[in-house]
């Protein structure tokens, strides 16, 4: 497998610009980042709202071989997310994680999001974020 990076200065949607590379290459395993986008694609058919210094990414991968079922929730993650520590210097770890998303799956994607920042901003009480802490919720739909 090989992987590869597509670097712009801007496009119209990294999605968009994905779909372009896997229909004209024989590109399998990739990502598209670009520094800006201008008509980016948000979930449902929403317009994506693509701020200066965002990080516009896409990944794409062959799914021949992996086989979802309906319903599947994939959380992709900063290691700064499950290593915030709390005012004891205990890590959230991903057992936390893992609960917020099995308790909340049946939410929209936002949704889910928003409440794995609650619940860490509940866990590390006084304690200042140090380090990225980044999440990309999906849901896939069969």
């Amino acid at each position: 497998m090989k992987f590869k990076k597509f670097k712009f200065k801007k496009v119209r949607s990294t999605n968009n610009t994905a779909i372009r590379i896997i229909k004209k290459t024989n590109c399998k395993y990739g990502m598209v980042i670009s520094e800006s986008q201008t008509n980016g694609k948000g979930q449902y058919g929403r317009k994506w709202i693509s701020y200066k210094g965002n990080l516009f990414v896409t990944f794409f991968h062959e799914v021949n071989k992996i086989k979802f079922q309906q319903d599947t929730v994939l959380v992709c993650y900063t290691d700064g997310l499950v290593e915030l520590e709390n005012n004891n210097g205990v890590p959230f770890e991903t057992d936390n994680l893992i609960e917020v998303v099995e308790n909340n799956f049946n939410l929209t994607m936002n949704e889910l999001d928003q409440k794995i920042f609650e619940k860490l901003d509940d866990f590390k009480g006084d304690q200042k974020i140090l380090d990225d802490t980044a999440v990309m919720s999906c849901k896939f739909y069969i």
